[in-house]
């Protein structure tokens, strides 16, 4: 295997500064709901909505869990076609677990469960799949596109339990269409995790990371155990850049020590996790929901919960595309939020446009569309 050296760069501060001083502003404004006038049963009504995307025109896919099948809307959510099916044959899934699209508007879908990886064209009704036989190491599924028919996951290796090998390398470079990958150079163990901290041991790598494409040849990664750090990844050279909201800061999670989950109950955030020596159990304070990046931003979300208490709020930061942090503003102000709707943010398009997942305790999930309107204060 080639060996990449990586680099690490940060942002000037001075040129954050002066980003951060033309004083910008978040306006939220509610489009439409996805599909909102369809019947429950009609072609298109969706069930269990897993994820969101859209394409070069601004039409947007969305993976309907429980049909194992993909919905197609125009821009303004009217239903167009589904394509898909539950199975095991071409175009039919045993899980949806991620979906994305290549620069040449292909879908692409990862099926973890049939470890494979189908690729659609829409337009010509093609399909083709491969099997990737070492996905079962494929943290969180994830799945982001990239030139020149590659795609990027994030890969653990777990090995034996209790290994602590933090120069375990986790990005892996994937061309569509063959087994082996091309390259395995990030060490994202080595920048996130302090391997002697028990619920980096057994719980760090098993709650999953974050990824998604920046441009064709860099990609964005994070965990969901939020620290106030993203990775800018060039997958051709392995430079990295190292993302930092100065907003965030330890501590990152509370750690209990109590016999029973039922101790804590109505703790926001809350993780279990056996620890060593004893049964602990540990509250995250910061965790990612969405890390997206478009034509004019990288983005991510977060939400920070209090200790022992209620959610504080969403936020959803915004950087450069070169990793320099520009500022951060609340969403939870301008969204429905509390006990009767769980909010999963799921992809911001080209427009800056939000997309939600909705779920309810008394009827089934929606997906709202929101546009988000940054501007600089007078």
């Amino acid at each position: 295997m080639n060996k990449i050296l990586i680099t690490v760069t940060t942002a000037l501060f001075f040129f954050c500064a002066s980003l951060q001083a033309q004083n910008l502003g978040l306006e939220i404004e509610y489009l439409f709901t996805v599909g909102e006038e369809l019947e429950f049963g009609e072609s298109g009504y969706l069930y269990n909505p897993v994820g969101v995307i859209t394409d070069s025109h601004g039409n947007i896919i969305v993976a309907d869990h429980q049909g194992r099948i993909l919905h197609i809307y125009n821009p303004s959510g009217k239903y167009l076609q589904s394509v898909g099916a539950p199975g095991r044959g071409p175009g039919e899934f045993s899980r949806i677990t991620e979906i994305a699209l290549d620069e040449n508007d292909n879908l692409l879908v990862l099926d973890r469960f049939q470890f494979k990886v189908a690729k659609f064209n829409i337009e010509i009704g093609s399909i083709e799949e491969f099997i990737y036989e070492d996905m079962p190491g494929m943290t969180n599924m994830t799945l982001a596109p990239l030139k020149n028919d590659k795609f990027a996951t994030i890969y653990v290796d777990l090995g034996a339990p209790g290994n602590t090998d933090v120069n375990t390398k986790a990005l892996r470079v994937y061309e569509f269409g063959e087994e082996e990958y091309i390259s395995s150079h990030f060490q994202i163990f080595k920048y996130q995790f302090d391997k002697m901290i028990p619920i980096e041991e057994n719980m760090g790598r098993g709650i999953g990371h974050k990824l998604t494409s920046v441009d064709g040849n860099r990609v964005a990664a994070g965990h969901r155990v939020y620290k106030g750090k993203l990775f800018l990844i060039n997958t051709n050279s392995g430079d990295v850049i190292v993302a930092e909201n100065p907003n965030v800061g330890a501590p990152f999670y509370v750690e209990y020590d109590v016999d029973s989950i039922s101790e804590m109950q109505g703790i926001n955030g809350l993780v279990s996790s056996s620890g060593r020596g004893g049964n602990y159990k540990y509250q995250i304070l910061y965790y990612s929901m969405l890390l997206d990046a478009n034509k004019n931003y990288l983005y991510h979300i977060y939400r920070q919960n209090e200790k022992e208490a209620e959610t504080i709020g969403d936020y959803v930061e915004l950087y450069s595309l070169d990793g320099t942090f520009i500022d951060q503003f609340s969403l939870s102000e301008h969204l429905e939020y509390g006990e009767d709707v769980r909010l999963y943010y799921s992809h911001i398009d080209n427009e800056n446009r939000l997309f939600v997942r909705r779920y309810f305790d008394d009827r089934d999930p929606d997906v709202r569309v929101y546009s988000l309107n940054i501007n600089q204060d007078e």
